[in-house]
């Protein structure tokens, strides 16, 4: 199996009021799409971690998200690559809920393990950001992820910030 390339997205704030950065892994179908391509799908699993309006923080895995759809969608940058291994691949259409809490692959496993935590600013946004950082590093330790990765994720960090400040 091939390697699934491994993308840092951010949509600008939307209807919940503030922008999101997710990691995104494209579905086998879609390997080769672009996220900001607008004319085919691309089709895969967002993987991040918001903070609901009662405070609590969770991860969300959302399957089947669509980047070719999603107006609010502003930034994709590639960070490298991890192995096909780590990601569930759809086996039937409930693979498809929404949104959810529930690990269905290595990759989602190996998220779970890096704990979501309150940041010092309290904003949903830079909460997911830090989160972010914190599981592209264990990714690149456990050499699942090339150490490269954590350079372009810091880069696209600096320069890409559709939300300067907590919304």
């Amino acid at each position: 199996m091939a390697d699934r390339p491994l993308w840092l997205i951010r949509a600008a704030a939307g209807l919940e009021g503030h922008g999101l950065t997710s990691i995104f892994v494209p579905t086998v179908t879609d390997v080769d799409h672009q996220p900001l391509g607008r004319t085919r799908p691309c089709r895969g699993t967002r993987i991040h971690v918001i903070e609901d309006s009662a405070g609590t923080i969770y991860h969300q895995f959302q399957r089947n998200y669509d980047c070719s759809t999603d107006t609010n969608l502003l930034v994709a940058k590639r960070l490298g690559s991890i192995a096909a291994k780590y990601v569930a691949e759809p086996f039937d259409e409930t693979f498809f809920a929404e949104v959810e809490p529930v690990a269905k692959g290595a990759m989602d496993d190996l998220a779970l393990r890096v704990p979501a935590t309150r940041s010092a600013e309290g904003c949903s946004n830079q909460l997911s950001e830090t989160w972010i950082r914190e599981y592209i590093a264990y990714l690149v330790e456990r050499r699942i992820v090339e150490a490269e990765a954590l350079d372009v994720l810091e880069k696209a960090m600096r320069l890409e910030k559709p939300n300067a400040a907590c919304t």
